[in-house]
């Protein structure tokens, strides 16, 4: 039973300075602990940090549009140092928000504000 009795301590104390507590449900064959999720008001903080960066590279993809007129997978790597996957991923999220329209096919690929 001391195994127990120490490990419970230690989930008692990981909670001491959070105000949500673990919950304890008994019944008359089983138990049941809900731990409240610690981290989630830090994933919600590192959620805002990922849409603000999110937003940052939107408007330099924008502003080298604006500038050049039109834009390619690879302009966007290089721009926001991305790998390949990763920039046609952003590229097709702005896309299929309504922001850019897709031009050409294969390599010939360009993007270009919609109006």
């Amino acid at each position: 039973m001391e195994a127990y009795g120490t490990g419970l301590q230690k989930i008692m104390n990981a909670y001491k300075m959070n105000e949500n507590k673990p919950i304890f449900k008994c019944t008359n064959n089983a138990f049941k602990i809900v731990l409240p999720n610690i981290n989630a008001e830090f994933n919600t903080m590192e959620q805002n940090n990922n849409k603000k960066d999110e937003s940052q590279n939107e408007k330099k993809v924008l502003v080298f549009i604006k500038q050049k007129g039109w834009i390619t997978r690879c302009d966007v790597e290089e721009l926001l140092g991305i790998s390949p996957s990763s920039a046609l991923r952003f590229i097709k999220n702005m896309v299929e928000r309504g922001i850019l329209i897709k031009l050409g096919k294969g390599k010939d690929v360009k993007y270009i504000l919609k109006h």
